[in-house]
């Protein structure tokens, strides 16, 4: 678990890099990734929702956990309090290197087209694609 953790440190302080909160955590068990927008907490719990099922779908073991176990990835959302923002944290399991570097390469690769264009989910969510704000206003502003 532990090269796991840092073989994802690596892949995406360089695949993701303006787009992880934290990866240096002293335990190594997970990190975190963050929006280049500020999502609120419905619209961090819809999007880690979404790339678990995307990714699932593919056949790739990573699931929406709110607790964590080891015989497959997690993601869960979560409050960091450090940059006030919210986060989706993704916990490093105990799995094959080449099975979790599959994994690790999708979220990447998801995460990064997520950020891209807004997703039909962020519609849900009460997001305006023209001004990137929030039906309630709060917020969540296009970069």
């Amino acid at each position: 678990m532990l090269r796991n953790g840092r073989r994802t440190t690596r892949y995406f302080s360089t695949s993701l890099a303006s787009l992880t909160g934290e990866l240096h955590y002293a335990h190594g068990l997970y990190v975190t990734l963050a929006s280049a927008r500020p999502l609120d907490e419905q619209q961090t719990r819809a999007v880690t929702e979404e790339m678990c099922s995307d990714i699932g779908r593919a056949g790739l073991p990573l699931r929406h956990a709110g607790s964590f176990g080891f015989d497959f990835g997690a993601a869960e959302w979560c409050r960091d309090r450090v940059p006030d923002r919210y986060v989706v944290r993704i916990a490093v399991p105990d799995l094959p290197d080449s099975v979790w570097f599959n994994v690790v390469s999708a979220v990447a690769a998801w995460w990064k087209a997520h950020e891209r264009v807004k997703t039909p989910l962020m519609k849900k969510a009460g997001v305006n694609r023209q001004s990137g704000q929030t039906t309630a206003g709060a917020g969540y502003n296009a970069p």
